[in-house]
């Protein structure tokens, strides 16, 4: 199945690159087929509703493909002492103000280790408004996101480690249920009201910049 998986994902990135976005989730449909708790399918369609300018479906997208990506990793670090370790250290070593703000406890480092996705989610709950970012690096994120190009600069990269990273890990905190199992994800999500995205997204700005 990986020779196929990868065919397939590139088949899907080839039609994303090239703007065909509805064939190419219909592509990443063929994934879900394959194993409904893909999580990089779900990131991928993520990013093609955003693409698409459907940036509420877009965040509902990546919270399962967050979701699924904490369950996979929990589970390879119950069996893999290697991996716990590795993983261990990259949360212990993190200087995130937000982190440092949380305490020791909480549950927010785990989520640490999923930083490309916290930014697509920050992406799709923020973009919507022109509010936090200029056009010029929104327009950068989509040539990235749609493989157009792989160039960012510092401006850029600023934005996005103090900015989207910051806000989709606090969002991501007060979104994700940790006790829901890989069958329940896809539902929980996609049942979430809209203004309640909003409303979470609204608080999590008010938090960022109290630890600002």
């Amino acid at each position: 199945m990986n020779g196929k998986r990868s065919e397939i994902i590139n088949q899907a990135s080839l039609l994303k690159r090239e703007g065909r976005l509805h064939e190419a989730i219909a592509v990443c449909g063929v994934l879900l087929e394959e194993d409904i708790f893909d999580p990089e399918a779900y990131s991928m369609i993520g990013k093609i509703y955003y693409l698409l300018d459907d940036y509420d479906a877009a965040s509902r997208y990546f919270l399962c493909a967050l979701q699924l990506e904490i369950l996979n990793a929990s589970d390879e670090r119950e069996k893999n002492e290697s991996y716990r370790k590795e993983t261990d250290e990259l949360i212990e070593s993190s200087m995130n103000p937000v982190v440092a703000a949380a305490g020791s406890g909480s549950s927010i480092k785990f989520i640490l280790l999923f930083g490309h996705t916290l930014i697509h989610l920050a992406h799709s709950l923020a973009d919507k408004s022109l509010v936090h970012q200029n056009k010029e690096e929104r327009d950068l994120y989509k040539d990235i996101i749609s493989g157009k190009t792989a160039e960012s600069n510092e401006k850029y990269k600023k934005i996005q480690n103090e900015f989207y990273f910051n806000v989709g890990l606090i969002f991501a905190v007060a979104a994700l249920d940790m006790n829901l199992r890989r069958e329940e994800v896809m539902s929980a999500y996609f049942s979430f009201d809209s203004y309640q995205l909003q409303d979470l997204y609204s608080e999590s700005l008010n938090v960022l910049e109290k630890i600002r």
